[in-house]
């Protein structure tokens, strides 16, 4: 990283299983963020989680559906039951199927990055955009000072 002269802001929450130590990171700043946060501060729990969540369980209602009228013999609770190789299989696909947008989405409601194109809601004509180059810098700044103003 140095090499190339990057620099990398990693925010991490305050987990005792993120221990910093002693290390020595060169070009990495690391960022705790403050204790009961996560709901807030977090992209993954700002909604990616709960979209995840949402259309996992859907799967998981058709599953049962299909297996109702497939068999009259199942019965309420084996219907919806599911073995772990389904469970990575949908994972896998529901992951690979979550959009830039969706992700991007959950950092503009933590408040750590602009908006796509200046307003809360991203472009529906247009399936996976991102952030545009020229953008990435100013947001870089701008996180950079949310977080330098973070007590610890």
């Amino acid at each position: 990283m140095r090499a190339a002269k990057r620099h990398i802001l990693l925010l991490v929450d305050n987990v005792s299983s993120h221990p910093l130590g002693d290390m020595v990171l060169t070009n990495i700043k690391v960022q705790k963020l403050p204790a009961n946060t996560t709901t807030y501060l977090q992209p993954l729990d700002a909604g990616v989680i709960a979209s995840f969540k949402a259309c996992f369980r859907s799967l998981q209602i058709d599953h049962g559906i299909e297996r109702f009228e497939d068999d009259a013999n199942v019965n309420g609770q084996s219907a919806y039951k599911i073995d772990q190789l389904q469970a990575m299989q949908w994972s896998s696909l529901l992951w690979s199927s979550t959009v830039a947008k969706t992700v991007a989405h959950c950092w503009q409601n933590t408040g750590f990055a602009t908006p796509l194109r200046g307003n809360d809601e991203p472009n529906e004509d247009s399936e996976d955009e991102g952030v545009e180059e020229g953008d990435t810098d100013g947001e870089i700044v701008d996180l950079m000072l949310k977080v330098a103003s973070i007590s610890l």
